[in-house]
């Protein structure tokens, strides 16, 4: 072997090695992170916007060019982000997620208002994905603008996690006919949905 190649050679393992080294450091901080927040479950901290994951949302769309939207966003470059909202942590050690359960749209419109990287949050955990669908839509009911179809799917996912109409007409404060009624909504094709 000339002693270019073994210079190449050793080049490239210290480069491989640099690179195993930083793995094994960042394996460290997420394992560091990850024991942090599950101190602070069911604590409001500053979590990072780019560490927050987007997936399951009660609101089938949120409209970002309706003037409330735009208002959201001035609000937030204003003044920050005033209500928390609300993460599952899922994972271990190893590899965890920050979930948004409730808060989508201040989310966005931190996002999009470009002034802010941390925003109050509130760290949970689960038993089931009906106990998450039931908190992001105990804090959405409340709020005026929720669709009534944005109802009746949050209930039809209920109803797929194995709650019973009776449990949300109980849980809700609503009548058995009331949920029949959602629940009927959210079984129209998507064409009158759309509608």
């Amino acid at each position: 072997m000339s002693k270019l190649d073994r210079a190449a050679k050793d080049k490239v393992t210290n480069a491989l090695s640099e690179i195993a080294d930083s793995f094994h450091e960042s394996s460290d901080e997420q394992a560091q992170k990850f024991a942090t927040l599950q101190n602070h479950m069911n604590r409001v901290v500053n979590v990072r916007l780019d560490e927050i994951k987007l997936t399951e949302n009660v609101r089938d769309e949120i409209d970002q060019d309706c003037q409330e939207f735009k208002n959201l966003v001035e609000s937030v470059r204003k003044h920050g982000i005033l209500c928390n909202v609300v993460l599952e942590l899922r994972g271990t050690l190893s590899k965890y997620e920050l979930i948004c359960v409730a808060g989508h749209r201040r989310i966005l419109a931190a996002q999009a208002a470009k002034t802010i990287e941390r925003i109050p949050c509130l760290i949970k955990t689960y038993a089931n994905r009906g106990d998450r669908i039931d908190a992001a839509l105990a804090e959405n009911l409340h709020r005026l603008d929720l669709h009534s179809l944005d109802i009746a799917n949050g209930y039809k996912d209920l109803i797929a996690s194995g709650w019973t109409e009776q449990d949300i007409a109980d849980h809700y404060e609503r009548s058995i006919r009331t949920v029949s009624r959602y629940l009927k909504m959210a079984k129209w094709p998507n064409e009158a949905q759309n509608l």
